[in-house]
């Protein structure tokens, strides 16, 4: 059960003087996950921080140092000031963790793309999709979430007057090991499946399959898809 010297404010007010700070978060990290435990939120919950490692070497070499800088991390958190929300048009915490999440798609190099797309390249889309329509009925990207190729939710709803998609580059899937792909409405067009180690193809012809006559699709593709050769040479070639 968490106390009142377990509130944020609380433990950053004594994070310099407390020794024993890294395993203080740690408690306290677990009492948040217990605290929802025999109620709705408890699944959303679990395992929440499991990924937080306040003993990690990258902290420090020692105790004292990673601590320090586990102090200096709630101290920077706990200085920003949010304000009233209504009464901001600066979304503080959105914008350290847009930040953050930039500099790990940096670092995790070309598999980084699977997790972020820049604000910038989605701008771009949403202006693309746009352009020359003053409304858009309904938008789609089945990329959202790590969406499934086989298994989408939304054959109701298409099709989409605007799709945008960050679609993740060169994974694999069934293709043609699945005997029903290739009568699928999606991908018989081409007579052919994206190779089974990139699925590039797969998700544009999805997306171009749901996309009304009207509609526009912006695709971030992998520059492969426009001179690999084999399956996805005859797909480039499906008539418009």
């Amino acid at each position: 059960m968490r106390t009142v010297h377990e509130l944020f404010d609380n433990v950053t007010r004594n994070a310099s003087q407390n020794q024993n700070l890294n395993e203080s978060l740690e408690a306290v990290f677990s009492n948040i996950e217990n605290s929802a435990k025999g109620s709705d939120s408890e699944n959303d919950l679990k395992g929440l921080f499991d990924d937080l490692d306040v003993n990690s070497g990258k902290l420090g070499n020692t105790v004292i140092k990673r601590n320090q800088k586990l102090s200096k991390l709630l101290e920077s958190i706990g200085g920003l000031r949010f304000g009233d929300y209504a009464d901001n048009s600066i979304d503080a915490f959105g914008d350290a963790y847009e930040f953050l999440m930039t500099m790990y798609a940096s670092n995790a190099g070309k598999s980084g793309g699977e997790f972020f797309t820049p604000q910038e390249v989605s701008e771009l889309l949403a202006e693309i999709t746009t352009i020359g329509k003053k409304e858009v009925n309904k938008v789609y990207d089945p990329a959202c979430g790590s969406g499934s190729l086989l298994d989408p939710k939304y054959w109701d709803d298409e099709p989409f007057d605007a799709i945008v998609s960050n679609p993740p580059y060169s994974i694999n899937w069934e293709g043609d090991a699945n005997l029903l792909l290739i009568n699928d409405p999606r991908f018989s067009p081409a007579g052919v499946l994206a190779p089974k180690s990139k699925a590039d193809l797969a998700f544009t012809m999805h997306m171009l399959s749901w996309l009304s006559t009207s509609g526009t699709a912006a695709i971030v593709e992998f520059p492969g898809v426009l001179c690999r050769g084999g399956a996805e040479q005859k797909i480039r070639k499906i008539p418009d």
